[in-house]
């Protein structure tokens, strides 16, 4: 069991049961819950999340399980508001929703109105079968579900303004708690639901087999079949401010022809087959052992828009052959050499398909023709351990074409991300680690990274060759300690991150930032069933440092240039000061 309590009226409960093995039939089996509450760090509104998680496994003769996994969690967390670094320069930490809500357009702002609510459940059956002693066969069918959305308020007038897809409305909405104005129109509040509703089932198998002591074949087979819906919907909210339903599912606002007022609607069917074939051999008694491999990844969506308007389906089909190859050579017991070569690519994100009307028109307009991501990495690096000094150091060149990039949908309070086509990109870099094991009880860690991410071609017409990629540091280092003598224990550690840009012409850039936490605690003596009890406290953000932690909305240019009207990415604003306390025992 753990407990734990702190700032922000932070409690979690967690409590775990493990059966052990049942008799003598190879199987056990255990279940855990957790709640959790905390109150917004910063502004109105709280976090309430519980979930529980289950696993059972049998065992029988020389290697043989399988495993039933299970999870569920119901989260209803804050969203926070789309940050501009005007904002960010003007109001600080100050910028965020109201407490109160009023009625009328500004309480849109209101806190009840903007939250995330989700539900997810998994579930796995993980096996492993051995068929001889150089055969080996592993198989993971699965099943997930996930249901919820990003809400936002949204006050609509049932006469002037609608429009479903592309078509203008000239009926009018039969709105609930809805107030006539002076002109005898219907005015009400609603909250505009981004919906995600996914189901998505499929499996792994994989077989190896040990051809002689220095090659072992695998070959495998990856299927993934998915059936997604989002919707932009809008679900009615009582005259006090609290929507009727959080998570927009039930009482939303239709024609009078029965069709769903959405300013999204969209049905994609995605389907997956990626069969992949690998080797593995030693040489040199052991000292060296590469890997070759290769996977064929097939995709294909099937999708619908069902609002009105010029685009109804949507088509996608992918095709990638992706080879690599690895190596390390341990010439000494302490020293190892290593390197590889590998391939990757990203399909777009389904919503970068369809065409978004969150306006009086289309707001995003679908790519038609679009193209995947594809990456070329190649590293090679030195690793080094003893008895006392683990480290390691790796050179990187990652070449990019049809860099993806994901920004939020303006306009949408973070509901909808998009990628966006930031064409060609090389990224160098280099990055070392150093820790010891421990030293009279202490254990220091340092490392680093340097990155080198340019912009390898002009975007959109502007002159972005040769800028840095967004979301890029050039510096990134870390250091910490912890001292731990059995009974007593502490750990502190400080992050540097600098600056990054938001937008491809390098015109507008998070600043740089520094974090830093600690914890301390206590393990207590053992009292009769009470096993390992310990005390800990966390400090995080330990000097209350106030900084932008993210990038959450990038753009091409933030300053009008050369016919294009400037964009403001938007931040994410890092948490402040706060302090956990948790006591946790077994039994």
């Amino acid at each position: 069991m753990t407990l734990g309590y702190g700032s922000f009226n932070y409690h979690r409960e967690f409590a775990r049961f493990d059966t052990g093995e049942l008799g003598h039939s190879g199987m056990r089996a255990y279940v855990s819950y957790a709640n959790q509450r905390d109150d917004a760090w910063r502004g109105p509104g709280h976090d309430s999340i519980w979930n529980t998680d289950w696993k059972a496994v049998k065992e029988w003769g020389q290697d043989n399980r399988t495993s039933f996994v299970g999870s569920y969690r119901h989260s209803v967390e804050n969203t926070w508001p789309s940050t501009t670094m005007a904002d960010w320069k003007t109001y600080g930490r100050r910028f965020t929703w109201d407490r109160r809500y009023v009625f009328g357009p500004e309480g849109e702002n209101y806190w009840r109105l903007n939250r995330n609510p989700y539900d997810n459940m998994l579930l796995s059956a993980p096996s492993h079968f051995t068929l001889t002693q150089r055969w080996h066969i592993n198989f993971t069918p699965y099943l997930w579900h996930g249901e919820g959305n990003n809400s936002a308020g949204a006050f609509i007038n049932n006469t002037d303004g609608n429009f479903l897809g592309n078509e203008a409305l000239t009926e009018a909405l039969t709105l609930p708690y809805a107030r006539e104005d002076a002109e005898g129109a219907e005015n009400a509040m609603t909250l505009l639901a981004y919906r995600n509703v996914q189901y998505r089932g499929g499996f792994t198998a994989k077989t190896d087999y040990r051809i002689n002591k220095n090659h072992d074949f695998y070959l495998g087979w990856w299927f993934d079949y998915s059936n997604d819906h989002d919707l932009a919907v809008l679900s009615p909210v009582r005259y006090t401010g609290a929507p009727i339903d959080i998570f927009g599912a039930t009482s939303n606002i239709r024609l009078s022809d029965g069709r769903l007022l959405a300013y999204q609607n969209i049905s994609t069917i995605t389907t997956v087959n990626a069969l992949f074939v690998g080797d593995r051999a030693t040489f040199l008694n052991g000292k060296l052992t590469m890997d070759a491999g290769l996977k064929v990844a097939m995709i294909n969506r099937n999708g619908t828009n069902e609002l009105p308007g010029p685009q109804y389906k949507v088509v996608l089909n992918d095709f990638q052959p992706l080879p690599a190859v690895s190596a390390r050579y341990q010439f000494t017991k302490q020293h190892q050499l290593f390197a590889s070569v590998s391939t990757s690519f990203r399909s777009p994100s389904t919503p970068t398909l369809y065409n978004a009307y969150y306006d009086h028109g289309v707001s995003y307009h679908g790519i038609r023709t679009p193209k995947d991501e594809y990456s070329i990495s190649e590293e090679i690096g030195y690793r080094y351990n003893d008895r006392l000094l683990i480290a390691s150091t790796t050179y990187f060149h990652y070449n990019f074409t049809n860099r993806q990039i994901q920004s939020a949908v303006t306009g949408t309070n973070g509901g909808v991300t998009v990628d966006l086509n930031a064409g060609g990109q090389t990224s160098d870099g280099v990055s070392l680690e150093i820790g010891t094991r421990p030293i009279g009880h202490f254990r220091p860690y340092v490392s680093g990274q340097y990155l080198h991410a340019t912009i390898d071609n002009n975007i959109s017409g502007l002159p972005t060759a040769g800028k840095t990629a967004v979301r890029s540091p050039r510096l990134t280092g870390a250091a910490g300690i912890d001292w731990d003598n059995g009974t007593f224990f502490w750990s502190y550690n400080i992050r540097y991150v600098s600056r990054q840009y938001a937008t491809l012409m390098n015109d507008e850039h998070m600043p740089a930032y520094y974090d830093m936490n600690a914890s301390v605690g206590l393990r207590l003596p053992e009292y009769g069933r009470v096993k390992r009890p310990t005390v800990q406290l966390n400090f995080i953000n330990l000097t209350n440092n106030h900084y932008l932690s993210g990038i959450q909305t990038v753009s091409t240019n933030a300053a009008a240039t050369r016919g294009h009207i400037g964009a403001a990415p938007d931040y994410l604003v890092a948490p402040g000061i706060a302090v956990i306390a948790t006591v946790k025992a077994g039994f």
